[in-house]
C-alpha cells in the first residue's frame, strides 16, 4: 500500500519537490545566487516533466479506450 500511494497521480508531481529540497539540504556552506538558481529551474522542469508525462499517460489510455470502446462496452454489457 504504501509503494501504491506513493505513485499515485496526486504524488507524483511532488517528487522532483522533495528532491529538490533533498538536494538543497547544507547547511555548512552558504547557497550562491546561482546555485540557487539553479534549484530552482531544477524545480520547475521537474514539476513540467512529471505533469507533462501525466497528462501524455492520459491521453495515451484515453486514445486506447477510445479505440476499443466497442470491445470494452460487450464485455461490459
Amino acid at each position: 500500500e504504501g509503494l501504491l500511494s506513493f505513485l499515485s497521480p496526486c504524488v507524483l508531481p511532488l517528487l522532483p519537490v522533495y528532491m529538490g529540497y533533498l538536494a538543497g539540504q547544507d547547511q555548512k556552506q552558504p547557497h550562491s545566487q546561482r546555485r540557487i538558481f539553479m534549484l530552482t529551474v531544477s524545480f520547475v522542469i521537474g514539476i513540467f516533466t512529471a505533469i507533462m508525462l501525466m497528462n501524455i499517460s492520459v491521453h495515451v489510455l484515453s486514445s486506447f479506450f477510445k479505440d476499443h470502446m466497442v470491445y470494452f462496452v460487450r464485455i461490459g454489457g
